[in-house]
């Protein structure tokens, strides 16, 4: 939920010794058909297909996240329960 964690879109760059890792910019626009979102983990394709995953809360605001839920009303219903 909070992030891309896997694909071809992890661009990773170790600094001269080969420690560290920090993310490269990609020049692409967002409507650039061969833009590739930024993932976490360098992989060759992303590990989650387009199947519906639980989501689980307890807590104050957790009636938020009740039932089937869209991926952009994740975002805002996290957003708003923090």
């Amino acid at each position: 939920i909070l992030s891309y964690r896997d694909g071809p879109g992890a661009n990773i760059e170790r600094d001269h010794d080969g420690h560290g890792e920090q993310h490269k910019k990609q020049d692409k626009q967002l409507n650039d058909p061969d833009y590739q979102q930024i993932a976490l983990v360098p992989m060759d394709y992303e590990t989650h297909g387009g199947e519906d995953v639980a989501l689980y809360a307890i807590g104050p605001q957790a009636q938020l996240f009740s039932g089937t839920l869209e991926q952009h009303w994740v975002f805002h219903a996290l957003k708003y329960a923090m």
